[in-house]
């Protein structure tokens, strides 16, 4: 059974993938950390550097988008931007490390069966339609394009005219939006809304495969209805952060480790740098009664199939190599490639396989949308990589939240304290729990625990017995 969660009710935002309730993908969406691809921005050229080809825009982030002359529109290459100019664009690539957004103003805004291109012009239809469907789409929506393109999808088929005309106006009423924010805010800033950022989790998936949808807010629930119709089974449950704070715990370390069990007896470690990710396969434990060359192609197959499930759930990207165990037989070196790419087709994202170097390597690339979970979670600057005080703060958030007591007393590093003040909204975690929770700072806490919890009676008891200890209420 697969069910996707999207919530939302927290300052840190999750989306959660489980399969037969095991978490097989997750998604963190801190503060200041949702510029996601895909996302509509509302910017000022500051700088066209004519030697890059290219010009940078203050988007409202830290650090300048990035806009390649290659990526302006159709009006933009007649007419030209100059420096001051306010314009919208959209993320084609999150900010990464000191990177700012790239972006591109070739606007598309996307439905299962529709891409609408407000800047663009004309129509294109699937060539995997049959003909006399691609000519019946062309003529339908050859007269509702008043301005912009549209490109048609092969899921349309499975759609009747009334419902993809639905979806061009939901489409053609978003940009109109966008145009009156852009024009109410006068400055530089995000334009689509987060909510867009979780329908985004559901883009680009077969949700035949998909068992039902769990959502914590009543809001959401009726957004990706109204945008999916029937097509998927949603449900709200407030308290889904309850069943779901450990296994999310046990999930984030189990990615603390470089080392991962592939099954059979092989492993998996994980090197990850700025320029690449090295993935090598290590068989010290793999016994089997096969010629060794069959061992080797068995062991590498495993190790292939583990690798994708790695690459997805660590959202690694760019240029990764594989270094599997070494095959001469260019027929087994093959065999391999196949068995990778088929446990590869499922991402969302594209993949290129390169296959085999030279040396034995096998190389590919992952298109990087953003940052890895790796970068997200943990402080990769230290080894081994500790967790950030920020998932700290954040695992203690959905700790909180999860509480079905009346009180409850959380010994706390000082650190993971100041974290917690720094970037918990407890105003949108009061309507999450109706819990009331004491801290009490320790030195010699390195991360946090519950050490009471119980009824009123009990903690005044407790705090009695500790006043001269530095204790906080929430």
């Amino acid at each position: 059974m697969t069910t996707l969660f999207l919530l939302t009710q927290l300052t840190e935002k999750l989306h959660i993938t489980t399969e037969q309730e095991i978490i097989t993908d997750l998604q963190f969406i801190r503060p200041n950390e949702d510029v996601l691809v895909g996302a509509i921005f509302y910017g000022r050229i500051t700088d066209i550097d004519h030697q890059l080809n290219a010009s940078f825009v203050d988007i409202g982030l830290e650090t300048p988008g990035y806009l390649d002359h290659h990526d302006y529109n159709q009006h933009d290459q007649a007419s030209g931007l100059t420096e001051g100019q306010y314009i919208i664009v959209q993320v084609t690539k999150a900010p990464f490390l000191s990177k700012g957004a790239r972006l591109t103003r070739k606007i598309n805004l996307s439905d299962q069966a529709l891409v609408y291109l407000p800047y663009e012009e004309g129509g294109n239809v699937s060539r995997k339609l049959a003909d006399d469907k691609r000519q019946e789409l062309q003529t339908l929506f050859s007269g509702q394009l008043n301005t912009g393109g549209v490109v048609v999808r092969t899921k349309a088929d499975a759609l009747s005219d009334q419902e993809l005309l639905i979806q061009l106006e939901t489409l053609q009423a978003r940009f109109q939006h966008y145009l009156a924010c852009a024009k109410a805010q006068n400055k530089p800033g995000q334009l689509s809304s987060t909510s867009e950022t979780h329908l985004k989790y559901l883009e680009g998936r077969d949700l035949s495969t998909i068992d039902q949808v769990i959502v914590d807010d009543v809001k959401l629930k009726r957004q990706i209805e109204s945008v999916y119709s029937d097509r998927v089974q949603v449900q709200v449950k407030k308290a889904a952060i309850q069943g779901l704070a450990p296994k999310i715990t046990a999930y984030i370390e189990r990615l603390s480790t470089p080392i991962i069990d592939a099954g059979l007896g092989v492993e998996l470690i994980v090197q990850q740098t700025e320029a690449m990710t090295v993935i090598d396969v290590n068989s010290k434990s793999y016994t089997s009664n096969q010629s060794r060359a069959r061992s080797v192609v068995s062991i590498n197959k495993q190790a292939a199939k583990q690798a994708a499930k790695v690459i997805q759930a660590r959202n690694l990207s760019g240029m990764i190599v594989i270094d599997f165990i070494r095959m001469p037989s260019r027929k087994d070196q093959q065999a391999v490639m196949d068995t990778l790419k088929k446990a590869i087709a499922e991402d969302t994202l594209p993949v290129k396989l390169y296959g085999f170097s030279r040396m034995g390597l096998f190389e590919l690339t992952r298109k990087r949308e953003t940052k890895s979970v790796m970068d997200t979670l943990f402080d990769q600057q230290l080894m081994p990589s500790p967790l950030k005080r920020a998932t700290l703060c954040f695992e203690l958030e959905r700790a909180i939240a999860s509480l079905t007591e009346d009180v409850a007393v959380v010994r706390v590093s000082p650190d993971v304290y100041q974290a917690f003040l720094e970037n918990i909204d407890r105003e949108v975690l009061s309507k999450t729990t109706s819990a009331v929770v004491y801290f009490l700072q320790d030195m010699t806490e390195p991360r946090f625990s519950f050490i009471r919890h119980g009824s009123q009676t009990l903690i005044d008891t407790f705090l009695f017995e500790n006043q001269s200890e530095t204790i906080d209420k929430l």
